[in-house]
């Protein structure tokens, strides 16, 4: 059995950031993997944030064995950008920022990650700086929202 599509969703973002982000080749983790060690910066931690659900009447269960509900979910999804180096740690962190934007929302591809969503929209960006030793340390936060369509009763499953 296929994941959630919820999971299924976390990792196209993880697959896309890593093969389209050269900065952070494969340092690209989920929130429950985000690393200690600094010298693994600069890397992306994607997060999933919560979502939001509205279903939609297909058919009212008129006909038996066809789902009655199309469920509209509205998932949240955090990429950090963190960034720890001499210098202008704060223009390294933008930068990147930048690379995941164009990855996430440069193409009709990245909008839609291949046709598991319907649309990728880019909510906030927090900054958050701090310092670590003598390198000076910086966490972008981007917040994304991605628009799944799926039957009620096939949560594993992709619908238009």
């Amino acid at each position: 059995m296929a994941d959630h599509v919820i999971i299924q969703v976390r990792d196209a973002v993880i697959s896309r950031l890593t093969s389209a982000v050269t900065a952070v080749s494969s340092r690209v983790y989920r929130s429950d993997e985000e690393p200690t060690d600094a010298s693994l910066c600069p890397f992306l931690m994607v997060e999933l944030a919560g979502d939001n659900d509205e279903r939609i009447a297909i058919n009212g269960g008129a006909v038996a064995g066809i789902p009655a509900n199309l469920e509209s979910i509205a998932l949240t999804v955090m990429v950090h950008c963190v960034v720890k180096q001499d210098g202008d740690a704060e223009a390294a962190a933008y930068n990147l920022r930048r690379d995941v934007e164009s990855a996430l929302l440069g193409t009709v591809a990245a909008l839609t990650l291949d046709g598991k969503v319907q649309m990728t929209t880019r909510l906030a960006g927090e900054p958050r700086q701090d310092s670590v030793g003598d390198q000076e340390a910086y966490k972008l936060a981007l917040q994304f929202q991605m628009l799944i369509y799926h039957l009620e009763s096939q949560p594993d499953s992709f619908s238009i």
